[in-house]
């Protein structure tokens, strides 16, 4: 694939849902006999990870996030929920807390090395430096 192709691919898939996004992941891993790949086991995993959490993504990607009075950070969310038939969406809130914080910033942090190692294995940037 020649990087005009990449640049098109990259574009598509950025834009899809993440359903799609997670299939197309899964499949590629299964699939890639590249000697230097990532092993496909780790990209499930990641997977896996991010489907679990995908509510998480959109919270911090479409919530309204607000200043309480008394100093605290909440955020404003929409959901389906589920527990009703038909589904319905409903509007929550949840405080943000240091703790929630080091915890997102330590699975990004963990993604991002994830990927950085397995981008290093072919040659595509440099080794991590520690």
């Amino acid at each position: 694939m020649n990087s005009t192709e990449w640049v098109l691919r990259h574009s598509e898939l950025r834009k899809s849902k993440p359903k799609t996004l997670f299939n197309a992941l899964r499949n590629a891993a299964s699939r890639t006999t590249h000697p230097k790949a990532i092993e496909a086991e780790t990209i499930h995993d990641l997977v896996d990870w991010m489907e679990t959490y995908i509510g998480n993504r959109h919270i911090a990607a479409h919530g309204a996030f607000f200043w309480e009075p008394t100093g605290k950070l909440r955020v404003n969310y929409w959901h389906v929920d589920k527990s009703v038939t038909p589904n319905r969406r409903a509007i929550d809130e949840t405080h943000i807390t240091k703790e929630l914080v080091s915890e997102v910033i330590d699975d990004a942090d963990r993604i991002l090395r994830s990927l950085w190692g397995a981008l290093a294995q072919l040659g595509a940037v440099p080794a991590e430096q520690k």
